[in-house]
């Protein structure tokens, strides 16, 4: 069997949830001047088996 024949696994998302998420404008300013934002972004998950067919990825 080739390699283009062969079965390759797939992901489906099911649901998806957000906690904890904020968007601060501490002053409205920033909409109306030149700026230079910064961004950073945290991400971590973890994996826990339902059953044979299912996870839970948090």
């Amino acid at each position: 069997m080739s390699e283009e024949q062969q079965v390759q696994p797939q992901l489906a998302l099911e649901r998806i949830y957000t906690k904890d998420i904020s968007f601060e404008v501490p002053g409205a300013q920033v909409f109306t001047k030149q700026w230079q934002p910064e961004l950073n972004i945290n991400l971590s998950s973890a994996a826990e088996k339902i059953d044979p067919t299912h996870f839970e990825v948090s």
